[in-house]
C-alpha cells in the first residue's frame, strides 16, 4: 500500500486527531486491488515527518446494517433491553476481530440530551453462541443481533437511537421515545392465600404511556398480560384506600407500607391484577421464600352481622332467654 499521510489536529499533549481516508480510494501497492479489510498501521509524526513505528494494526470494515429494534420506547424510569436485528455481512467481516476488538455502543438522543450505553453481539437464541467452541467452523453460530439497554432519563420525550460498532460512528436513526416512569405506589391487598389467585388492585404511574403488554411479577412469578384498556384513571383517596385494606389511620402510623408519599386528590392509574397462587412456597426459585399464614377455609357473614363487623360497630346485645339458638348454652368466656 503506498505511503498516505493525512493533516492532524493537536488536541493535548497525549492525543492528537485525523480523519481516514476512504476506503475505495485505497489500493495496496502490490497487486493494485482495493485494501477492503487488509489490515495496516497508522503512525504518527508531530515533527519534520518523522514518524513512530508502534506498528499497532487498524482496518476498514463492511458497515453492518442494523434493520429493526425490538422496542421503540421505554420509561424514562427504567433500563430495558433493546434488540437491535442486525447483518453483520460475515462473508465480509471478520468475526475474530470484531469479537476481540469491536466496541459496540448504542446512543439514545432526546432533545438536547445524549445518552451512551454499552452493547454486545448476540446470537438468537440467547447464550447459543456459547456451544461454538463444539462445532465445526462451518456450523459455528455466529451473532445476528445488537443488544444494549435503554438508560433511565432525566425527562420523557421523542427521540432517536443510533448504534456503533466501535463507539465513534453511529448509524441507525431509530424513533425512540421515552414515557413518564412506571412506579407502583400502592398495592391492595398487600397479602394473600398462597392455594388461590388474589385479585390485586395496583395503584400507581405509567401504566398507559407505554405501548407494550404490562405485566406484574410478585417475587419471582410473573401474572399474565394486562391490557391498556383495563387501567383506569383515578384521583387519590386515603379514605377509600384504607377502607379496602380494612386499616385505620392508627395502624398506618404502625409500619412504612410505601415509599411514596401521595397528595389527597392526585391522579393516578389504577389496574386489577391477578396474582397467581404459589405452587411451592419452600422453594425460592431463585428469589424470596413465601410463607404461608392460616389456611383457605369457606365461610361466609350474616348481612347485617358482617356489615357491623366491617364498619366497627358493635353487634346488638341478644338476650339468651328469648333467642332459642342460645338458650340453655353458657356464655363464652374470654381467654
Amino acid at each position: 500500500m503506498p505511503n498516505c499521510v493525512q493533516l492532524a489536529t493537536y488536541v493535548d499533549k497525549n492525543t492528537i486527531r485525523t480523519k481516514t481516508l476512504p476506503q475505495q480510494n485505497l489500493f495496496l501497492s502490490t497487486s493494485k486491488k482495493n485494501i477492503e479489510q487488509t489490515p495496516f498501521t497508522v503512525e504518527a509524526s508531530v515533527y519534520n515527518h518523522e514518524f513512530t513505528e508502534n506498528n499497532i494494526e487498524v482496518w476498514y470494515i463492511f458497515d453492518p446494517w442494523f434493520k429493526q429494534v425490538s422496542r421503540n420506547q421505554s420509561p424514562k424510569n427504567l433500563a430495558l433491553p433493546v434488540l437491535v436485528e442486525t447483518e453483520f455481512y460475515w462473508d465480509k467481516n471478520d468475526y475474530d476481530r470484531f469479537s476481540r476488538y469491536g466496541n459496540f455502543t448504542c446512543r439514545f438522543t432526546v432533545g438536547d440530551q445524549v445518552y451512551v450505553t454499552d452493547a454486545r453481539m448476540e446470537t438468537m437464541p440467547f447464550g447459543s453462541r456459547y456451544d461454538n467452541d463444539e462445532l465445526p467452523d462451518g456450523q459455528k453460530k455466529l451473532p445476528t443481533h445488537v443488544l444494549c439497554a435503554s438508560p433511565r432519563v432525566s425527562k420523557a420525550g421523542q427521540g432517536k437511537l443510533d448504534i456503533s460498532p466501535n463507539g465513534q460512528d453511529y448509524t441507525g436513526n431509530f424513533k425512540y421515545s421515552f414515557t413518564d416512569q412506571v412506579d407502583v405506589y400502592r398495592l391492595s391487598p398487600a397479602c394473600g392465600p398462597k392455594d388461590a389467585t388474589t385479585k390485586v388492585q395496583f395503584i400507581g404511574t405509567g401504566f398507559k404511556d407505554n405501548q407494550e403488554n404490562l405485566e406484574a411479577k410478585t417475587g419471582v412469578l410473573e401474572t399474565e398480560d394486562f391490557l391498556h384498556r383495563e387501567v383506569k384513571n383515578i384521583n387519590w383517596n386515603e379514605s377509600t384506600f384504607l377502607s379496602q385494606m380494612l386499616m385505620t389511620q392508627g395502624d398506618m402510623l404502625q409500619f412504612r407500607h410505601a415509599e411514596h408519599d401521595i397528595a389527597e386528590g392526585e391522579k393516578l392509574e389504577s389496574v386489577f391484577i391477578d396474582i397467581p397462587k404459589i405452587p411451592k412456597v419452600k422453594q425460592g426459585f431463585g428469589g424470596p421464600n413465601y410463607v404461608s399464614m392460616g389456611e383457605e377455609v369457606d365461610f361466609f357473614f350474616e348481612e347485617s352481622s358482617a356489615r357491623r363487623r366491617l364498619e366497627g360497630e358493635d353487634a346488638p346485645a341478644v338476650d339468651a332467654a328469648s333467642d332459642p339458638a342460645t338458650a340453655g348454652k353458657e356464655e363464652p368466656k374470654n381467654i
